[in-house]
């Protein structure tokens, strides 16, 4: 149980596919910021969401902090969020080509 369970503010545990599930419902216009519920600003830009080039980085930037790790399953966590981030860059070059098709 993680501490924001134990304290009642979540109800379960947010896997890394639960943020891939955000992210792609998420639709917004290029270069444009979503607000939040809250009224905050979300700190990424929808054109690095959408950019390919931006989650292929962060997977390696994963997969190289991966190759130093000698906890098993901390290594293993570090690896499935970096195949997240490459399932991110295919769904961002998804949208990239849907957007090219409509313009």
């Amino acid at each position: 149980m993680s501490p924001a369970m134990a304290a009642g503010v979540i109800d379960r545990l947010w896997k890394i596919g639960d943020i891939v599930a955000l992210v792609e419902a998420a639709d917004a216009k290029p270069g444009k910021r979503r607000t939040t519920k809250r009224g905050r600003k979300n700190s990424m830009p929808s054109n690095q969401v959408n950019d390919p080039e931006h989650w292929h980085s962060r997977a390696e930037e994963m997969r190289t902090l991966a190759e130093d790790m000698t906890d098993l399953d901390a290594k293993g966590t570090v690896l499935r969020i970096a195949s997240e981030y490459d399932h991110l860059a295919k769904r961002a070059a998804m949208r990239s080509k849907v957007s090219k098709i409509s313009n």
